[in-house]
């Protein structure tokens, strides 16, 4: 399966890009898609705890099976005036 994830504020400016792709022999929960963006870029460490994971603009409560297709985003805490 391939996962297509946005990548909002600190973590696509850390990251150097707006959007982060993951393949997987099958289908990924939540958590497991958090585990592997944040192995994938280890120096954002530090902002796994807060960030928040929105499947189809929604933000995830416990931990979903992620479909194909699913309009994925990593959000961190932001805030602004």
């Amino acid at each position: 399966m391939q996962y297509q994830v946005k990548l909002f504020a600190l973590l696509k400016e850390r990251a150097g890009s707006a959007s982060w792709s993951c393949q997987s022999d099958e289908a990924l929960t939540g958590s497991q898609l958090l585990a592997a963006f944040f192995d994938a870029h280890p120096s954002l460490n530090g902002l796994r705890t807060v960030t928040r994971l929105a499947v189809n603009q929604a933000f995830c409560e416990g931990d979903p099976v992620l479909a194909e297709g699913d309009e994925l985003a990593l959000i961190p805490p932001v805030s602004g005036g």
